[in-house]
């Protein structure tokens, strides 16, 4: 494994697991209210949500590669 694959590859599942938080902060505290918004929020916090664990996915992915190829 080098260096070169597990930098990225590690930035990768900070980012995700950010998105993940950032989702679930906005689903359970902003998305909860009985505004009009609500269920638009709750569209964009699942949207976030699924991007973070494409983040992580694509970052674990990479990780692999780089470990087959050293």
């Amino acid at each position: 494994m080098r260096a070169s694959s597990t930098l990225p590859a590690a930035v990768g599942v900070l980012v995700g697991t950010s998105f993940i938080a950032i989702s679930l902060w906005l689903f359970f505290t902003v998305g909860s209210g009985t505004t009009s918004t609500a269920g638009d929020i709750r569209i964009f916090s699942a949207l976030t949500g699924a991007y973070g664990l494409w983040r992580i996915i694509k970052s674990v992915m990479l990780l692999k590669k780089g470990e087959e190829n050293s």
